[in-house]
């Protein structure tokens, strides 16, 4: 009777530790499903002062569908890097970086730059 009793009590014991592998792994592969679009741009800075008009928009994007630089669609590699050269004006320039996904959340990140 002992016996019988100690194998269901590992049967389930098993079968619990089975659950909450099955769901840990189901939650950390959709956690990039919830996280929504990231956008990250390393070149040039918000709030930066640039000495030459032609500027090289450099950065980083996951998990998009499609990405503008003021309203004009540009492509990431493999990696989801991109880079794009911009022409600035003379004096405050505003570049507006847009990610969105496949579910049409949208990042988007704003740089202020001066060109002297």
């Amino acid at each position: 009777m002992m016996r019988g009793n100690l194998r269901t009590r590992l049967s389930w014991i098993l079968g619990a530790l089975i659950v909450l592998i099955v769901v840990g792994y189901a939650v950390n592969r959709s956690a990039a499903f919830f996280a929504g679009p990231r956008l990250i741009v390393v070149s040039p800075r918000d709030g930066e002062t640039l000495k030459k008009p032609l500027v090289l928009l450099r950065g980083s994007a996951e998990r998009i569908a499609g990405l503008t630089v003021n309203g004009r669609q540009i492509f990431t590699d493999e990696a989801g890097t991109f880079q794009d050269s911009l022409l600035l004006l003379p004096g405050y320039n505003v570049i507006t970086v847009a990610a969105k996904d496949r579910f049409n959340r949208e990042v988007t990140e704003i740089l202020h730059v001066i060109f002297k």
